[in-house]
């Protein structure tokens, strides 16, 4: 039930039912986090991903920024934990959720150090990655050195931007080439 919640607020997410999508995630974490009292070996992840899921959806609007931040810090920390048991599965997830955090925090002044700091795990992570699995996450590098290009650009630091976005193009033009072969 609460990996269908989670999905139908995907899906109402999608189709920009925003009232609707709230309440399958909530309802969604809700479930979760009971079943992970119980066994959080099996429902960690779950939890993890829907509170990164819920805190993408409320992290559109400015009400829910501080409830966003709050959720996606509960995601990293139990993705980190999955990841030290099993960094194959869940380095990925870890990744993602710097990342999005990092895009959340790098909105206001006194985020930006740790925003900085969240881009360039994510940036590490991803990179190891796409040196075992290029076709697999080469997209979800070049994602993440566009974000902190764009954020080192908006310090002014031009080069180290320039830097990583040519990175991402090198990395999405060999798995483009690949498609087109």
């Amino acid at each position: 039930m609460a990996n269908l919640l989670h999905d139908l607020g995907c899906l109402c997410a999608d189709q920009n039912l925003r009232p609707l999508a709230e309440i399958q995630y909530r309802e969604a974490l809700k479930l979760c986090r009971e079943l992970a009292k119980e066994n959080p070996s099996v429902y960690g992840p779950n939890v993890a991903a829907t509170c990164n899921n819920l805190a993408l959806f409320l992290s559109k609007s400015s009400a829910g920024r501080k409830e966003a931040e709050d959720l996606y810090r509960e995601a990293l920390k139990l993705r980190r934990e999955l990841a030290k048991e099993n960094p194959s599965v869940y380095s990925s997830d870890v990744a993602m959720t710097c990342n999005n955090l990092a895009n959340l925090l790098s909105d206001s002044s006194e985020g930006r150090k740790e925003a900085e700091a969240l881009y360039r795990e994510a940036l590490e992570r991803y990179r190891e990655l796409t040196r075992q699995a290029p076709e697999v996450y080469g997209h979800w590098l070049a994602w993440v050195c566009r974000d902190l290009g764009d954020f080192l650009r908006s310090d002014g630091r031009q080069e180290e931007a320039q830097a990583l976005f040519r990175e991402a193009d090198g990395v999405e033009e060999p798995a483009a080439a690949g498609l087109l072969g």
